[in-house]
């Protein structure tokens, strides 16, 4: 499947914003990919000064302190960006785990 010149400049009249939606996306993926790969190798070099590597609960508390440092580090940086994927899932844990107080029902007599 090749697309011709003209196909292309056809789907950019059809759809003016796809492909700056699509730069947009590939964007925010890639820079803060990125970033969870630099936060979470450097934390393996600075948890390996901390923590016994001869010993299994080491080296899986390093892998587990690394990759959630580098986990939080893609959030915030997702977040710092206003990508808005992850507006939206954080919008949606919001609603899910901090509702409002529920209305009480009256209690029933007997």
């Amino acid at each position: 499947f090749a697309m011709t010149v003209s196909d292309t400049l056809r789907m950019r009249s059809n759809f003016p914003d796809l492909f700056a939606n699509v730069k947009k996306a590939f964007l925010h993926s890639f820079s803060s990919s990125v970033l969870l790969g630099f936060v979470a190798y450097h934390s393996l070099q600075a948890f390996a000064l901390i923590l016994d590597l001869d010993t299994f609960m080491g080296i899986f508390l390093q892998g587990l302190c690394s990759g959630t440092a580098g986990l939080l580090a893609w959030v915030f940086f997702l977040r710092l960006m206003e990508n808005e994927e992850m507006v939206e899932i954080w919008t949606s844990l919001h609603r899910k785990f901090w509702r409002r107080a529920p209305i009480a029902t009256e209690p029933e007599s007997v």
